[in-house]
Formats: structure tokens, C-alpha cells, sequence
């Protein structure tokens, strides 16, 4: 019966340890570049798929953690500034593509400092990231006059 017991104990014991390598290998998998002011939306890269970012909300600490699992952002589809009463405190939103690792598409709104810091990613910019703008903001802009405010 000791003998049972002590296979019993040590199986267990290799489950953990099982367990906890898996953790570790998981968050290992990625690195945190980015996370936004103000929103728990945060950015890693992935050593298993390089030049590829995913996103992570505060359902996990990983994005292979999270309850939306996996997700990437899509460099093949453009990100959108939308302009609108309650989009946002300043007024606007960006829409973000993301795609799943099955090939699904899906989005999420982000912030600015997060849409500013991923076009500033070589590794983005290379793979075709780029914003467009909807067509009210780009009515607005053209009605926009330079400032001459501090001007002499």
C-alpha cells in the first residue's frame, strides 16, 4: 500500500511540475513591449511566430492567457480613426484589425499612445500597417485653417 501511496505522490508531483513548465514555457513565449495610459490593453511580441504582435486585455497576463486566447494584429487591413459624439473622452476612436491564428478576423478599439507606438514599429510598417482616417475627419481637416496663433 506504501508503494501505491509513493507512486501516487510522485505522479502528482510530476503533474505540477508538468503544470508549472507550461506556465513558464507560455509566458517565456512573450515579450511586453507596449502597454497604453490609462486602459490594460498591452502589446507583446512572439517568439514563435517573429515579426508578429498580439494583444492582451486584462483577462490574462498573456495573450495566450487571456479569454480571448491568441490574437494578432492585422497588418493586412488598415487601422481606423473615427471621429463622433461618445466614441471617446477627446472625441475619437481607433479601430485596430486583429486577426486569430485560424485566419478569423475580428477588431478592438485602442488608444491613441497604442495606435502611435505600433506605427512605430519598423516590423508593422515593413508588413504594411497604416492608418486611414473616415471620411468626417478628412472633411474636417480640410476645412481647417493654419494657426497663426503665435505667429509674428
Amino acid at each position: 500500500m506504501q508503494n501505491h501511496e509513493q507512486l501516487s505522490e510522485r505522479a502528482a508531483c510530476a503533474t505540477r511540475a508538468d503544470a508549472t513548465l507550461s506556465r513558464i514555457t507560455a509566458v517565456a513565449r512573450w515579450t511586453l513591449i507596449f502597454t497604453e495610459k490609462g486602459y490594460s490593453m498591452r502589446y507583446f511580441l512572439d517568439a514563435d511566430q517573429p515579426g508578429r504582435v498580439a494583444i492582451a486585455d486584462n483577462s490574462g497576463m498573456t495573450p495566450s492567457t487571456t479569454d480571448d486566447g491568441v490574437i494578432y494584429v492585422d497588418t493586412s487591413r488598415p487601422m481606423q480613426l473615427e471621429l463622433g459624439k461618445g466614441l471617446a473622452e477627446d472625441g475619437f476612436r481607433i479601430c485596430l484589425p486583429l486577426v486569430e491564428p485560424d485566419g478569423e478576423e475580428r477588431h478592438t478599439w485602442i488608444q491613441l499612445d497604442g495606435a502611435d507606438y505600433l506605427l512605430s514599429l519598423p516590423i508593422l510598417v515593413a508588413a504594411g500597417l497604416r492608418m486611414e482616417c473616415d471620411p468626417l475627419f478628412k472633411q474636417l481637416v480640410g476645412k481647417c485653417v493654419p494657426s497663426t496663433k503665435g505667429a509674428k
